[in-house]
């Protein structure tokens, strides 16, 4: 049997308020295996987003991890902290956001914001990112998927394979 790449066991996060505590996951469990997709439903305010950002050290200031264990190709993310997530965020472990809008900034050219990670991540200089930025993900799109457009003239698909292209695009792969 294959080992899971990503395994979450009973992952509790909680927010303090002024009044108490609130569980915003509540005992999150699953596993992702290599190769493998795995999409999370629930109502409005389950939990979806939280655990997601809690896996990639995105939690709000105050939220914390306070129970369970994710771990990474046998790397536990919860002890090894906010520095080892940094390091695979964008490269190793990305999140597609639900809301176009939110995902992208609206007055940056989506080919700045796809070339930014590679930046960022890898070390590259601006005219190196955005070149990997037209060469590795603009050559595979059709004519729609321009890099010298914003998002907001894009259409609700073309908005998810931009985010999709910009969570990507730190990866250091040829």
């Amino acid at each position: 049997m294959t080992e899971p790449l990503l395994r979450v066991r009973d992952l509790v996060v909680e927010i303090p308020l002024a009044r108490g505590v609130l569980r915003a996951v509540d005992g999150a469990s699953f596993d992702v295996l290599p190769s493998e997709a795995l999409g999370i439903v629930g109502e409005s305010g389950s939990g979806k987003t939280m655990a997601l950002r809690a896996l990639l050290g995105l939690l709000p200031r105050k939220a914390r991890i306070t129970g369970g264990s994710i771990e990474f190709e046998g790397e536990d993310l919860v002890q090894a902290g906010e520095d080892r997530r940094r390091e695979l965020r964008g490269t190793s472990l990305a999140m597609i956001f639900q809301e176009p809008m939110t995902a992208l900034n609206p007055v940056m050219r989506v080919g700045e914001q796809i070339a930014e990670m590679p930046q960022v991540r890898l070390g590259e200089s601006r005219s190196a990112a955005r070149e990997r930025a037209v060469d590795r993900v603009y050559n595979k799109c059709d004519a729609k998927c321009d890099e010298h457009r914003r998002p907001v003239g894009a259409r609700g698909g073309n908005q998810r394979e931009q985010r999709k292209r910009r969570a990507t695009s730190g990866q250091n792969v040829d």
